[in-house]
């Protein structure tokens, strides 16, 4: 484990730092920083979409199967750190919801992510 001997010249004192433990410190915090906001982000999409009241009044809505739809509209991707327009696809035989543009997917992965 790399150290560095460090000497304290106002204490007369050497000190022994671990280098690896401070970098691993410093990186979860780092991490633990970036974690907390993306999870603030995350509560304020999650917001966000409960009140779709003033979105899905814009959404257009195509059906293209016997048992599926697409969806599009404001509110219904992300990029730049904000709601965008996205597509998804919603089958209702499955019940499924799937975005099906790069703004969709995005959103769908910080949706989904921890």
């Amino acid at each position: 484990m790399p150290t560095v001997e460090v000497m304290d010249l106002a204490e007369n004192h050497k000190y022994i730092v671990d280098i690896a433990q401070q970098d691993l410190t410093e990186e979860k915090d780092t991490l633990e920083g970036h974690k907390q906001e993306k999870a603030a982000i995350k509560d304020s999409l999650l917001a966000n979409l409960q009140a779709t009241g003033e979105y899905n009044r814009d959404w257009t809505v195509k059906k293209y199967g016997k048992n599926a739809y697409t969806i599009s509209g404001q509110g219904l991707g992300w990029a730049d750190g904000k709601l965008t327009s996205g597509t998804w696809d919603f089958r209702t035989d499955t019940e499924q919801l799937m975005p099906m543009d790069k703004e969709g997917l995005a959103l769908f992965y910080l949706i989904k992510s921890p």
